[in-house]
């Protein structure tokens, strides 16, 4: 599984809407390196790497929780950028997508909107559901299918900064 970090502006045509949540698993967007540490270190079930000790994070982190947010999002990767959370994304398993969507409407609200496309791999064709949320400090991205891994199929949940020039995408 290979992820990018793609730079480009994001313009949005949406209206604002207020914050309901800006978190993912208790992590939010903006916080720095030190409080995820000491996030990890206090916690009793997010772990790092396989322990919950905190050495010096790196750009990139995977965390795994025994108590997720969203049921289904058990393990969430983070970017750092000048040492602050700057994106949090997470693959599930497709099967696991309504759950994960029910769980998504409810503590981020309403969608701004939600379109079903036609996607594609090694030539079977399918309808792919893209939901996305634009809420005032962040953009939230939920993806029925945006890879496979061996024969499943995975999502992808995503919450990025609304005023960052980072755009987290799969590389298939």
């Amino acid at each position: 599984m290979k992820y990018c970090v793609a730079f480009g502006i994001v313009a949005s045509l949406f209206a604002l809407s207020p914050v309901l949540a800006q978190d993912l698993n208790s992590f939010s967007l903006r916080a720095s390196k030190e409080e995820v540490c000491r996030s990890l270190n206090n916690s009793q079930s997010d772990t790092l790497g396989g322990t919950s000790k905190c050495p010096a994070l790196g750009d990139f982190v995977t965390i795994d929780s025994k108590l997720p947010t969203i049921p289904g999002i058990t393990q969430i990767k983070i970017a750092f950028q000048n040492s602050t959370i700057d994106a949090i994304w997470s693959d599930f398993p497709s099967r696991d997508f309504e759950s994960v969507y029910a769980g998504a409407k409810k503590k981020y609200g309403k969608p701004t909107w939600e379109k079903e496309v036609k996607a594609g791999e090694f030539g079977a064709i399918f309808a792919n559901r893209l939901i996305y949320w634009h809420k005032k400090s962040a953009d939230i991205y939920l993806e029925q299918y945006s890879q496979s891994r061996g024969e499943e199929m995975l999502g992808w949940l995503a919450l990025n900064l609304a005023t960052t020039n980072q755009l987290v995408f799969h590389w298939r």
